[in-house]
């Protein structure tokens, strides 16, 4: 495996590309993608869902500032907006009970 890029921000801190998490496998998407809203109050659809929840697993997994999020994730004002918003209306408790009530995957049944 090739050693992962790591590069300086302005700010002194190390991007590195072992933090490039993605969301979930195509199958676990398609579980996952109709429990999030398609579109907000106001303001047009979401583009690409997908990138938006791998953005915000990316602030919550290495635990960085929104503003620190990399750009292939989108607007990072715009990510943790939804974020918020999402919170705020109850979608992501949601998605852990639907998730929650569809078990562990077959390969991780007995995985702590």
């Amino acid at each position: 495996m090739a050693p992962a890029r790591a590069s300086t921000s302005f700010i002194g801190l190390v991007k590195d590309d072992r933090f490039a998490y993605a969301a979930e496998t195509d199958a676990e998407w398609r579980i996952f993608d109709p429990l999030l809203p398609d579109r907000g109050e106001r303001g047009p659809p979401i583009v690409d869902k997908r990138r938006t929840v791998n953005g915000i697993l990316w602030v919550l997994r290495t635990g960085a500032p929104w503003r620190d999020m990399p750009a292939r994730y989108g607007n990072w004002n715009s990510v943790f907006v939804r974020f918020t918003r999402w919170s705020k209306l109850g979608v992501w408790d949601a998605v852990f009970e639907t998730l929650a009530s569809l078990g562990p995957p077959p390969d991780a049944e007995h995985t702590i």
